[in-house]
């Protein structure tokens, strides 16, 4: 069964809705994490194919295979997709009604010239909203 999630930034001008499998959910205090967006970022990770713009066009960072997508009238971050995963995390405040605590902390990983968010699979958790 699929799950159906929508959300949006906080001015409301950009509008998204997710249709699938959400394979993890995680409180990420990274580098990359602390530096955008000044503290820790509760994430939810969904395949990148699994989200669709309902509305707007959200401003975008692109850094190599990651790309930052938020909204550029209220600052709202929204998401984090890196090409090599082939998943997106999407900020779990801009979900419409939904509060995630995720069950585990993201860890960090050092590769060269980065540090990237990574949760092992034997840790990662499932979210129901």
């Amino acid at each position: 069964m699929k799950t159906v999630l929508t959300g949006s930034c906080y001015c409301g001008d950009i509008r998204y809705r997710i249709e699938g499998k959400i394979s993890k959910a995680a409180a990420c205090r990274c580098d990359t994490c602390s530096r955008t967006i000044d503290e820790h970022v509760d994430w939810l990770t969904v395949p990148s194919d699994s989200i669709a713009l309902v509305s707007g066009v959200p401003a975008r960072k692109t850094n190599g295979p990651v790309t930052r997508t938020f909204c550029g009238r209220c600052g709202t971050r929204l998401t984090y997709r890196d090409d090599d995963r082939g998943e997106t995390d999407v900020t779990a405040s801009s979900l419409d009604g939904v509060t995630a605590r995720p069950h585990r902390q993201a860890e960090r990983e050092s590769k060269p010239g980065r540090m990237s968010c990574h949760i092992p699979p034997s840790q990662s958790s499932t979210f129901t909203p």
